[in-house]
């Protein structure tokens, strides 16, 4: 059986992954006889004032250093080099954080700054139809979560790029995903993830869609 939950606690995802997040997690159980799974999304009670807070800031480095972003999207996220290329980049314009200090998970900010940059870009729900399409067309599934996901409902993903951070919208946009979650989980396996981290992967999956270039890490 197939099962998608969230529990209000802390975890880490498995694999080359290790992102910790602390908003609800939503967690997924895919067996060999999938049936359709049983969703529950819970709302992040002191978290979404970050989450926000994060969007903006990311956008606004954009909007003031798109190369930089998009350099900084090309190497790998995982990696300490990109960790200490992401603090020079927010420390260089932190007059986009005004006041206060932001900590960040280095997924959660690549995710942003993703969204930040497809939208800087003006693409669309149709560019990254085309874009899966062709993807599958010349090379097959997908072999990550999110790419996967990213291939099968292109429009839904782009649909959740639409919607406010720790949203109402953005939890019905990850409802409209829930069907594409247990195909593009490995049988037997288990992949656990947040709101927050999910959004990020997909954000990732797609800008790399787009922009013809392939995921810089297995957590894409």
């Amino acid at each position: 059986m197939s099962e998608v939950r969230a529990e209000g606690r802390i975890i880490r995802t498995s694999g080359a992954m290790k992102a910790v997040f602390f908003a609800p997690l939503l967690v997924l159980s895919a067996a060999a006889a999938a049936q359709a799974p049983r969703v529950s999304y819970e709302m992040p009670s002191p978290e979404p004032i970050a989450v926000k807070i994060m969007a903006s800031f990311t956008s606004c480095l954009v909007a003031r250093d798109s190369r930089t972003a998009e350099a900084l999207l090309a190497a790998d996220f995982t990696t300490r080099d990109y960790r200490d290329r992401l603090q020079d980049f927010s420390h260089k314009y932190n007059g986009c954080l005004s006041g206060g200090r932001l900590r960040f998970n280095q997924l959660a900010f690549a995710g942003d700054l993703a969204e930040a940059l497809m939208r800087r870009r003006q693409l669309s729900a149709d560019r990254l139809a085309e874009a899966a399409q062709a993807e599958v067309a010349a090379r097959g599934p997908a072999p990550t979560l999110a790419r996967c996901v990213a291939e099968k409902q292109p429009r839904e993903v782009f649909a959740l790029f639409a919607t406010p951070h720790a949203s109402d919208e953005e939890r019905r946009a990850l409802m409209a995903l829930r069907e594409s979650l247990p195909p593009c989980t490995p049988a037997n396996q288990t992949s656990v993830f947040n709101t927050v981290g999910l959004r990020a992967m997909l954000a990732l999956a797609a800008y790399h869609l787009v922009t013809d270039g392939p995921p810089p890490s297995a957590g894409n």
